[in-house]
């Protein structure tokens, strides 16, 4: 979700008229500034000060003393990002303000300048105190008491008034308070280095529109880092701490540039830049970034904040600091957001489907690459703000290799019940419910075919083989095989579900159903859905960095294989599926569609060895479509979006930087042999004649027996 608001450039005209050099600005001090100065500044004036402040305001000095010498170290909010993998800004969380801490090192020696130039031309000089300005700020509020008392403060007393005062004392206009911030700002400039102050100062003081720091202030009005400003953006920033409300350029553009003319003239004076420099920089255009706080990614951004609130609290993450680096790449979710548009757009309103999601995964880990819950965010009239890959749904088809891989695995060390050469019987069938009424499947097409191969009968989709299988296998195993796999929807017992288990009839998230055919993209092992990688504070702590854990066999490799094979089989899915259709691709890729009866949900799920990939079409609301598919609803969407990634080079690139290989064939594990069928019309009772109707992949008996850590479905 980008920001309505587009950047604005603004690009001067001319130079403003040259400002007169500056003087010293002491004017004439007259005997009651020289008074002043001397006990200010003078030998011994700072323990004669001191002694004032101690005697009448000794408890608030004791505080103030206090928060000095735990300066280095002390806590303040931070703005937290989250990033994608590649350290691209997906959202910026911030309680009090925004506020990111950077080293000296990483600020720019113009900007530097700048500031140094404006707000304390002495600061490497002076002892936290300005003299000659002191003394002028007393004599000047003497000759005029009724008026706003003239400041006068260096670096080091606007960072004291900052770090010692609260927010009412620091504000309060009272020569009370200015007392306290000189000897507090004389302690300081002998506690702590110059280098040591100006770093506090760059990341404590405020530039307006909730920007904290120099850091937070160069995203804030120019969307990039400190360390990449321009002389014209770094001069234009370090005037504006002065008045931050006043000189806001959102709302008072010129007297923002009148102060940026001021400090580099200042510079210019100091002998930083010449005057050519000066006005070049005033004569660069500024373009300001737009300020609606930027969301990109919007369902995985808040995904990534609800589990980091789980991990270290809301108050943590609002104003912790935290930098965020997560499995995200913004070029696959860009990828799926332009094509999940442009597929809904082009779909007929009559048939009322309104609304995408799509969930991208690396499978050997369960790193997230693309997560998008809604074609848009916004949208209120389709709820885009529901993360439909969080939200159950009815899978239909999609998940009936759970209940295939089942059917071919080993169990508890015997020989496989079934096999891919196996006939299954696609005939009516009806069963007997808990209700007394029956439960008669039909097939999508709404024919029967006879016996049928087991592959054909998966390839296909064909619905009452599928349901024979599971009568077989039991729906309790079922249940207990796909929580196994990820799927936590599954939460009730096998009297809750029935024999339509097999044909969607137990909602899954679309995360939790890409998690389940990762599994089979991998060579069987358990994926846990992963979209952090690691959280660290601004300091460099690192609260938490990923380690892959140990792989855990879920599935038989060779029946991942086997399943593999079967949902790559182009040949084997025409007579249901067509060709050309939108799983046909120019490389192996295994795939599965699904549709519930009723038309309110489309899928399809698929992989390559290296990515996972799921969609789901349909209406948030759950609001039937008209006679539209999973083939014709989902399977476009999740075509283009496969065939897209792996014919873009740069896509191709970004997957190897990611560890995800390019298109390959699934590798046939040991194990597995390849044997002659006969034709099914050729078998009958009696008979010994055999057709030859092509080879069909067998697990190989002698290796049926595996071991742990393999989990034996």
């Amino acid at each position: 979700m980008q920001t309505n608001q587009q950047p604005v450039q603004y690009v001067p005209a001319n130079l403003p008229p040259q400002r007169p050099r500056r003087g010293c600005g002491c004017m004439s001090v007259g005997i009651l500034g020289l008074i002043a100065l001397m006990l200010l500044v003078g030998v011994g004036g700072a323990a004669a000060a001191g002694g004032l402040v101690y005697a009448d305001w000794s408890r608030e000095m004791e505080t103030g003393i206090a928060a000095l010498e735990t300066a280095r170290t002390r806590e303040t909010f931070e703005t937290t990002e989250i990033m994608d993998r590649n350290g691209e800004v997906l959202w910026e969380i911030f309680g009090e303000g925004k506020r990111t801490r950077v080293p000296l090192a990483q600020i720019p020696a113009h900007l530097l300048q700048a500031t140094i130039s404006i707000e304390d031309d002495t600061f490497y000089e002076n002892i936290g105190l300005d003299a000659p300005s002191l003394v002028a700020a007393v004599v000047a509020n003497f000759r005029n008491p009724e008026a706003r008392p003239v400041g006068g403060s260096t670096i080091t007393q606007q960072l004291v008034r900052h770090v010692a005062f609260d927010y009412e004392e620091r504000t309060a206009v009272s020569y009370e308070r200015k007392l306290k911030e000189i000897v507090l700002a004389r302690r300081m400039a002998q506690a702590f280095s110059k280098d040591e102050v100006l770093e506090m100062y760059l990341n404590e003081i405020y530039y307006g529109n909730l920007a904290y720091g120099i850091e937070a202030a160069a995203r804030t009005y120019f969307g990039k880092a400190a360390a990449d400003l321009t002389l014209g953006e770094a001069s234009f920033l370090a005037g504006l701490p002065q008045s931050p409300v006043e000189l806001d350029p959102f709302t008072n553009l010129e007297g923002a540039r009148e102060r940026q003319w001021l400090v580099l003239n200042m510079m210019v004076q100091e002998g930083y830049i010449d005057q050519s420099q000066a006005e070049a920089a005033y004569l660069e255009p500024l373009t300001f970034a737009a300020q609606e706080v930027s969301l990109k990614a919007p369902h995985f951004a808040v995904y990534v904040r609800q589990q980091l609130e789980e991990l270290y609290g809301a108050e943590m993450v609002a104003n912790g600091g935290l930098r965020v680096t997560t499995t995200l790449d913004m070029e696959f979710q860009r990828l799926a957001e332009q094509l999940a548009r442009q597929h809904i757009s082009q779909i007929d309103p009559a048939k009322n489907l309104t609304n995408a999601a799509l969930v991208a995964m690396k499978p050997g880990s369960g790193e997230i690459l693309a997560m998008l819950g809604s074609v848009d965010y916004r949208d209120e009239a389709i709820d885009g703000s529901v993360n439909v890959t969080l939200s159950p749904q009815q899978p239909g088809s999609a998940i009936k290799p759970l209940t295939y891989a089942l059917a071919l695995a080993p169990a508890d060390g015997a020989d496989p019940r079934w096999t891919a050469g196996d006939i299954l019987w696609d005939v009516p069938v009806a069963y007997e419910q808990f209700s007394g009424e029956p439960y008669v499947p039909v097939n999508y097409d709404g024919a029967f075919h006879g016996p049928v191969r087991l592959r054909a009968a998966l390839a296909n989709s064909y619905n009452i083989p599928a349901v024979l299988l599971l009568q077989d296998l039991t729906v309790a195993r079922l249940l207990e095989f796909g929580r196994a796999l990820g799927i936590s929807t599954w939460t009730g017992d096998s009297s809750q579900y029935g024999l339509s288990l097999t044909l969607g009839g137990g909602e899954v998230t679309p995360l939790e159903l890409t998690t389940a055919y990762a599994a089979f993209a991998n060579g069987g092992n358990r994926v846990t859905p992963l979209s952090i990688l690691k959280v660290e504070r601004t300091n460099g702590e690192v609260l938490f960095e990923y380690t892959p854990p140990a792989a855990e066999r879920i599935v038989d490799e060779r029946v991942a294989y086997l399943i593999s094979h079967i949902l790559d089989d182009d040949t084997a899915r025409r007579p249901a599926m067509g060709s050309p259709n939108p799983m046909e691709q120019g490389f192996p890729v295994a795939a599965k569609t699904g549709t519930t009866n009723d038309f309110r949900d489309n899928w399809t799920v698929g992989y390559t060895p290296g990515l996972a990939v799921s969609v789901w079409t349909g209406n948030t609301d759950n609001s039937p479509m008209v006679d539209i598919s999973g083939l014709t609803g989902a399977a476009p969407l999740w075509g283009s979006y496969m065939e897209q990634v792996y014919s873009n080079a740069n896509l191709v690139a970004r997957l190897e930087v990611n560890g995800v290989t390019p298109p390959a064939e699934f590798v046939r594990p040991a194990g597995i042999s390849e044997r002659p069928l006969c034709a099914i019309s050729s078998a009958t009772i009696g008979s010994l004649d055999c057709a030859p109707e092509g080879n069909e992949l067998f697990l190989d008996l002698s290796l049926i027996h595996i071991s742990e850590p393999t989990r034996p479905y």
